[in-house]
C-alpha cells in the first residue's frame, strides 16, 4: 500500500482535507478521493494530532459532499464516497504494517461515526440504511462472508466500535434509531461466517452487550456472567430511543425484535450450521429470561 515517491512528496504537507478541497458542489465526483488520501496524506502522517485531524476531516466529507441535484443526489454522492472508502481499505488492508494499523483502526471508527451521522441526517431513512448495509456486506465489502480474501479483522473491528459510535451519535437525538436494521449486517455475518472467531467476536461485542442493555432492571442481576461488556457500557442513548416497525419501542419490544432478527438470519438455508445452533441457543436462553 506504500505510496510512490512522487506521491510521497505531495503528501508531506499533510493536507487538511477541508481546507485543501473546495467542498460542496465541487465534490460531485468523489470516487478517487479515498484512494488518494489513504495512500498519501493519511499513510504518511506520523504525528498523532495530525492523524486524528486528518481522519476526522476525511470522515466528515461524507457530510460535506453537496453536489447539484438536491437531497437525493447529495445522499447518492455521500454513499459513493463511502463505498470508495471501503473498496480502497479492503483492497489495501493487507499492505498496512503493524506500525500504521492503529491509525487505520482510528480512521474506521471515524467513518463509522460519520456514517451514523449521515443516516441520522437522513432521518434514518430505510432506503439509506439499506444502502449502507449493502456496502458493508457486498461481495468485497468489509463484512463479506462470501469472499475469502476480505480480511476478517475489518469485520471484527467494526464489531468493536459499532455500538460505541452509535451511542455517541444518539446522544440528544430526537429521532429513534431503527436498531434491528442498523445491526442487520452483524446478524447476517454472525449466521454466515465460516470463521469461528468472527462469530464469537460479533456475539460478544455486539449482540450480548445490546441484549444485556435492553434487559429490564429487575432482571439485570439474575445472570451476571452474561452481562459481559454491558457492565462498562449501558448504551443508554441507544436504549432510550429505538424504533421497531416504525414506532418507538420500549426495552422489551426492542429486545424481542433483535432476537427475532438473529433467529431469522440463522434460520435461512445458507446459514452455517454451527452458527445456527449457537444463535438458536442464545435466542432460546435470552428469550426465557
Amino acid at each position: 500500500m506504500a505510496p510512490s515517491r512522487k506521491m510521497k512528496g505531495k503528501a508531506r504537507a499533510e493536507p487538511k482535507t477541508e481546507a485543501a478541497l473546495p467542498l460542496g458542489k465541487q465534490l460531485s465526483h468523489t470516487a478517487g478521493i479515498p484512494d488518494v488520501e489513504l495512500t498519501t496524506g493519511f499513510w504518511m502522517s506520523d504525528k498523532p494530532l495530525v492523524q486524528q485531524a486528518l481522519a476526522q476531516d476525511l470522515a466528515n466529507l461524507l457530510l460535506l459532499i453537496n453536489p447539484a441535484g438536491g437531497d437525493a443526489a447529495r445522499l447518492d454522492a455521500a454513499l459513493a464516497f463511502l463505498e470508495g472508502f471501503w473498496t480502497a481499505l479492503v483492497r489495501e488492508w493487507s499492505g498496512i504494517d503493524r506500525l500504521r494499523i492503529d491509525k487505520y483502526y482510528m480512521l474506521i471508527r471515524r467513518y463509522v461515526n460519520a456514517t451514523f451521522r449521515l443516516l441520522q441526517r437522513e432521518g434514518w431513512n430505510a432506503d439509506a440504511v439499506s444502502k449502507v448495509n449493502s456496502i458493508l456486506t457486498a461481495m468485497r465489502g468489509p463484512m463479506s462472508w462470501r469472499e475469502k480474501s476480505v480480511p476478517t479483522s475489518l469485520a471484527t473491528h467494526l464489531a468493536d466500535v459499532y455500538l460505541d459510535e452509535l451511542e455517541k451519535v444518539m446522544a440528544g437525538a430526537e429521532e429513534p434509531v431503527p436498531l434491528v436494521s442498523v445491526l442487520e449486517p452483524f446478524a447476517q455475518l454472525a449466521a454466515n461466517t465460516r470463521t469461528p472467531t468472527v462469530h464469537t467476536r460479533l456475539m460478544s461485542m455486539v449482540f450480548s452487550p445490546i441484549l444485556a442493555a435492553l434487559k429490564d432492571e429487575e432482571d439485570e442481576d439474575e445472570r451476571p456472567a452474561k452481562r459481559a461488556r454491558a457492565d462498562a457500557q449501558e448504551f443508554e442513548n441507544i436504549v432510550e430511543n429505538i424504533e421497531v416497525n416504525g414506532e418507538k419501542a420500549d426495552k422489551d419490544e426492542a429486545r424481542e425484535a433483535v432476537l427475532r432478527a438473529m433467529f431469522k438470519e440463522a434460520a435461512k438455508e445458507d446459514a452455517v450450521e454451527s452458527n445456527r445452533r449457537k444463535i438458536y441457543t442464545v435466542v432460546r436462553e435470552e428469550g426465557d429470561e
